[in-house]
């Protein structure tokens, strides 16, 4: 493996730093959308043991409320558990930039520009730090193309 100059390799710290502190910074501080409270509400039902189309009205596909349902599991409620699932997309988001940044490229150093370009993006980044699947469904599809990168047959 090649040693990465000392320049670069601080350059890299600061940028994943800026990231990582700028990320939980834009999901606690934006305003809660309706649609947020919808998937947040159907996290709860889905916590108390309703099932989606069975026990309550669910007009999107029910895959998100599991994830949704386990900060509900550790019985948080009200404001505190919004911030929870906001935390949660910020995890998610973050997992996001990180696959992004390895499919990007095979240099360290320009790997960076990737999730630096996406965090600059804010219709993204305020779409992918929403209480919303949308961020579910993309992690899982760049991971499955992460893995399919990796694997011996590609």
């Amino acid at each position: 493996m090649r040693r990465l100059p000392t320049f670069r390799l601080t350059i890299a710290l600061v940028a994943w730093s800026w990231i990582a502190l700028e990320a939980p910074r834009m999901a606690l501080f934006r305003e809660i959308g309706l649609d947020e409270f919808t998937y947040a509400h159907g996290g709860w039902l889905n916590s108390q043991g309703e099932i989606p189309y069975r026990d309550f009205f669910f007009h999107h596909f029910p895959g998100a409320l599991g994830l949704l349902s386990s900060v509900f599991r550790f019985g948080m409620t009200g404001s505190e558990a919004l911030l929870a699932l906001r935390l949660l997309m910020v995890l998610c988001f973050l997992g996001m930039l990180a696959i992004c940044s390895r499919l990007s490229s095979r240099d360290f150093f320009f790997s960076l520009f990737t999730p630096l370009f996406l965090l600059v993006n804010e219709p993204f980044m305020g779409s992918m730090l929403s209480i919303l699947p949308d961020s579910f469904a993309l992690m899982f599809f760049l991971g499955s193309l992460l893995s399919y990168k990796r694997s011996p047959a590609a």
